[in-house]
């Protein structure tokens, strides 16, 4: 789903924990001791997660339907 208001956006990233800021761009980070063998893998704070990027882009953001709450 395409979300083209930054207040959308951000009302979104709020009510899941599971997403981040990084400047405009919004990650999603799921928890997994095996991600040290995978290119998406990002250490922080001492755990391992899963690093999924959605960018933002010209029309916005992408984001899948599952995340929006």
């Amino acid at each position: 789903m395409i979300v083209n208001d930054i207040y959308e956006m951000e009302r979104i990233v709020a009510n899941n924990d599971k997403l981040h800021w990084n400047n405009y761009d919004v990650w999603l980070l799921e928890k997994q001791s095996s991600a040290d063998l995978l290119s998406n893998g990002v250490y922080i704070d001492g755990d391992w997660y899963i690093r999924t990027i959605f960018p933002v882009e010209k029309n916005g953001w992408n984001i899948p339907e599952k995340l929006m709450k």
